[in-house]
């Protein structure tokens, strides 16, 4: 995984501007998982790289020693979706809540809407694009809604097929 070089210590916001970022490294794509690390060399966390975006970098994890694999999607989101239905129990009182509240369920860039049984997924990332088909099992697999319908944001689409 390429480490990407930042400016200063390290983040305390779940974005990243272009101007926060010393160097990255050749071979980086738009949409990439990241290693961040600091100038003196201090690793702290990983994020989605993305050069075309406003936002450079969606940090993922602030912790250099949990990688965002899909073990760590799989909790993330089964953690949103508990405090929502099993907390808040937010199905007694309706059938449409959001399910994924992106930097508030540690998720930057990803919104889950939930109609009934269809989840609306708002992807504003192209490293959440890049992982569609991994992302849409999780979520069917964590919160039971079997039909989804992505959305993207101009910064989602890819340029290419």
């Amino acid at each position: 995984m390429n480490e990407l070089i930042l400016k200063g210590g390290p983040p305390v916001h779940p974005y990243i501007f272009s101007k926060r970022i010393h160097r990255v490294p050749r071979g980086v794509a738009d949409g990439d998982v990241v290693a961040l690390v600091t100038r003196h060399g201090r690793p702290c966390g990983y994020g989605f790289y993305h050069s075309r975006s406003l936002v450079a970098v969606r940090v993922l994890s602030y912790d250099p020693a949990v990688a965002p694999d899909t073990d760590w999607l799989r909790e993330r989101i089964a953690a949103a979706a508990h405090l929502r239905t099993e907390v808040l129990d937010l199905s007694a009182v309706t059938n449409a809540w959001r399910v994924v509240f992106a930097e508030g369920d540690d998720l930057s860039g990803l919104v889950v809407d939930r109609y009934g049984d269809v989840g609306v997924v708002s992807l504003f990332s192209l490293g959440w694009w890049r992982r569609w088909p991994e992302l849409k099992r999780v979520v069917r697999e964590e919160t039971g809604l079997d039909r989804h319908q992505p959305r993207l944001n101009k910064d989602t689409t890819p340029t290419s097929p």
